[in-house]
């Protein structure tokens, strides 16, 4: 969280709002309606982004985390929390740059969204049918709808600091129309979606009652159709309770032949002896049920006889494939013959085919849609309808043989195992009533949502539905009034030219008597500004008139003024050029008169003397006017060499020394750096700045010691050379250590005034140091001196830079 946001950070406010927030978030999403397969739970963005425009975007990302823990713990669905966190991101980020969410949402859907969800449960997570399509239809869907909540919410809340109103300046139409589907459309559709969800949880509660109530009547009847062939073989059985029965073959021979042609479901009868041995029987195919060829087969060590013999009761055994009647399908249903002493005396068995069980199954999956599957105890395939299983084939390694396995109470739902079109159904198993069967029943799911996918089409219809109708209705009943308002907003854009537009406005039917009367008088008030303004454009012109005349008399006096300003600066050069040359005589006599006059007395000596200082000090006053009259000619010419500064120091140092010694000071060079470094500029106008710099502190010091020192720095790649002047005299007030650096300005102290000269120096100074690329700086406090630091680059730059005073002549 930036800076900004964690100073407009409220905890008092902005903490309990997230918390709330969040927890409506995954409420949202923890009991979202289950017939989407999770694929609503995209209403939770709803609430993250209402948290963004509450309290901003950085604290609505715990939003945004409640929401995808939620879809990762309560439906294990961390892709589709990806997709949907995504989502918030995209249309969060869009609508704080005033794109519009419904735009941007569905632009995510189609460029990211769809793409990235087809890829995640086709080839990761695959999903089946009907799940997928409702998931690449749903999903955006659901966004959509979610996206337009919050933005009809939104308009309604204040701003987090920081967020801007999206289209804050809309039109009055726009404005009216939000309000009509917010108190119209809204209610609509939350009352619709409400009662969906009413419809929804009843329908598949009905789906479930119903495919658990056609499940078990299946069952009841196969247990019934399987019950009669129990009682025809029971009643065979029970025929022959004496103990020879088996030895009148040739009635037992009848008997089953009559029995097996008034059951057409059996394939075959036959009865055995105690021992195993099949003594009677009769079959479509006029064989016994055996793969001996002997005259007398034994069953003795088939099922269907062991179980009798030895419980005493019927049984009726899975399917097996028969083996004396070709390769068909069986189940074999038999009974013991008891003696009246409760004695097993032998079995009567019928093979039943597998076809007439399938025959009902098909009847009743043909009238309800759906695909049925019978199996017996070992898991094993009975029979069945629509499913890809073979009959004998053992189901209790698959996903399906373990859903039977488990007999679940209720329907559930179960996807199919096809990996080329993954299915989903709703799925009910259950025990054949008086068998050790189980009754598979599926139905599938796009046949079961179909009513609620219907009504939820109906309810998205209804609502587009009418808020068409609100865009028409605030589009007619506000079209005078949007015409007004238009001719308001040109008014207030442009007042002027727009009085004929209000009065035309106003003359509109269907507007309001005060708006009207509004109008009225805004016509009037700008025929009114229409006048002033004419009048003010008259006067505006004339000031206009006068300006470029004061403009052009100012001109020509500025003109005027730096042609003097040259003529001076050219006076003055010629002038002090003419000065130094007699100057130089004067002084250049009187010192061979002090060298050649021998024999003169004091008073001749201190005449001299004065004539000599005096000559000096004036020609110091005109070296000074001629470089200043030269810099502001910008005439001043560089000659850029190598140079030593540490023979600078030395020489400037070997000058003033006398002068110093002279004053009681100490003059010290303090160079940091080596003896041996090289520099390049004009070494006359380093000299004569150190000079004129260090001759200053020499003359005004009271303390004990002056410091000329040099130094080397770095200011990026950039090396600087350094000289600083240290003195500890008076000091400079700080409103005047600027001043001083103005040309014929100098300190108004005693001091200073006991001092000849002209003011120049400083002024000089600094030009000299910019013209060679650097600067001149003051550091100063009364009382404790002063410090003069310049520098210079370590190579003068290509065009050396002028004084602006010399630059502005030039450019004249």
């Amino acid at each position: 969280m930036s800076a900004p946001e964690i100073e407009r950070w409220s905890w008092g406010r902005d903490l309990p709002l997230t918390a709330v927030l969040s927890g409506l978030a995954a409420y949202a999403d923890w009991f979202a309606p289950g017939v989407f397969f999770g694929h609503s739970l995209v209403l939770g963005n709803v609430f993250y982004l209402i948290g963004v425009r509450l309290v901003g975007p950085y604290a609505a990302l715990a939003v945004l985390a409640a929401i995808t823990a939620t879809l990762v713990v309560k439906w294990q669905q961390p892709f589709s929390a990806l997709l949907i966190a995504l989502e918030g991101l995209a249309v969060a980020g869009a609508w704080r740059r005033r794109i519009n969410p419904l735009l941007a949402d569905l632009a995510y859907w189609i460029v990211l969204g769809t793409p990235l969800s087809w890829f995640l449960y086709r080839h990761v997570v695959v999903i089946p049918d009907p799940s997928f399509t409702q998931a690449l239809v749903l999903q955006p869907a659901n966004g959509l709808i979610a996206v337009w909540l919050s933005y009809l919410v939104i308009e309604q809340l204040p701003a987090a600091p920081g967020w801007e109103r999206p289209e804050s300046a809309g039109t009055f139409r726009s404005v009216l129309l939000r309000r009509y589907l917010i108190f119209g459309t809204l209610p609509v559709l939350v009352g619709g979606l409400l009662a969906a969800r009413t419809f929804e949880q009843r329908a598949l509660s009905e789906a479930q009652a119903n495919l658990d109530a056609t499940t078990r009547n299946l069952a009841s009847q196969v247990a019934r159709h399987v019950a009669g062939g129990v009682g025809l073989i029971e009643r065979l059985a029970a025929r022959h309770a004496e103990e020879n029965w088996f030895l009148d073959r040739a009635r037992l021979h009848a008997e089953l032949a009559t029995a097996r042609a008034s059951s057409p479901d059996f394939l075959s009868l036959i009865a055995a002896d105690p021992s195993g041995s099949v003594v009677a029987g009769s079959s479509s195919t006029g064989r016994l049920p055996t793969d001996s060829a002997d005259a007398t087969p034994n069953v003795a060590d088939r099922e269907y006889f062991r179980e009798p013999m030895a419980t005493a009761r019927s049984h009726v055994s899975g399917v097996f494939r028969g083996r004396g009647f070709g390769r068909d399908l069986l189940i074999a249903v038999s009974a013991p013959v008891i003696s009246r002493a409760g004695k097993p005396l032998g079995v009567i068995e019928g093979s039943m085919t597998v076809e007439s069980i399938l025959a009902l199954l098909q009847r009743q999956a043909e009238n309800h849609g759906m695909r049925l599957l019978l199996t017996d105890r070992r898991g094993r395939v009975i029979t069945g309808r629509g499913f890809p299983h073979e009959p004998l084939e053992q189901l209790d390694a698959l996903p399906l043989g373990r859903l039977i396995n488990a007999r679940a109470p209720r329907p559930t739902r179960f996807n199919s195992e096809s990996p080329q079109r993954p299915i989903t159904y709703l799925s009910m198993s259950v025990e054949v009533p008086g068998l050790d069967w189980t009754l598979t029943v599926q139905r599938e799911w796009r046949d079961v949502v179909r009513p609620v996918l219907n009504v939820y089409g109906w309810i998205l219809l209804v609502a587009l539905a009418t808020a068409l109708i609100a865009s028409l209705f605030a589009t007619w009943s506000v079209r005078d009034l949007l015409a007004g308002w238009q001719a308001l907003i040109q008014f207030s854009l442009a007042p002027s030219g727009h009085g004929a537009l209000l009065e035309n406005s106003s003359r509109l039917r269907r507007l309001p008597l005060e708006f009207r009367d509004v109008m009225r008088r805004l016509a009037e008030m700008a025929r009114r500004l229409d006048s002033e303004t004419r009048k003010r454009e008259q006067l505006l012109r004339e000031l206009e008139s006068r300006v470029q005349e004061r403009t052009y008399e100012l001109e020509q006096a500025m003109l005027a003024a730096k042609s003097a300003d040259r003529a001076k600066g050219a006076f003055l050069a010629t002038v002090t050029h003419e000065l130094r040359t007699p100057l130089t005589s004067i002084i250049t006599g009187t010192r061979l008169l002090r060298m050649g006059w021998k024999d003169r007395n004091d008073l001749v000596e201190r005449t001299l003397s004065t004539l000599e200082k005096s000559s000096q000090v004036l020609m110091s006053v005109i070296s000074d006017v001629l470089d200043y009259s030269k810099l502001e000619a910008g005439v001043i010419h560089l000659e850029v060499t190598r140079f030593r500064p540490a023979d600078i120091l030395g020489d400037v140092s070997a000058i003033l020394e006398p002068a110093a010694r002279k004053a009681n000071l100490e003059l010290r060079v303090a160079p940091a750096h080596s003896a041996e470094l090289e520099w390049s500029g004009d070494v006359p106008r380093l000299r004569q700045v150190l000079l004129n710099l260090a001759g200053n502190a020499v003359k005004f010091t009271t303390g004990p010691t002056v410091e000329i020192a040099s130094q080397v720095t770095f200011a990026g790649d950039e090396a600087r050379l350094w000289f600083h002047v240290t003195d500890q005299g008076p000091g400079i007030p700080v409103d005047q250590q600027e001043e001083i650096f103005e040309p014929f300005v100098q300190l108004e102290t005693n001091q200073v005034m006991s001092q000849a000269g002209t003011g120049l120096g400083l002024s000089i100074c600094r030009r000299l140091v910019q013209a060679m690329g650097g600067d001149l700086t003051l550091e100063s406090e009364l009382g404790r001196g002063s410090r003069f630091s310049f520098w210079i680059p370590r190579e003068p730059p290509p065009n050396l830079p002028r004084p602006p005073v010399a630059a502005a002549a030039q450019k004249e």
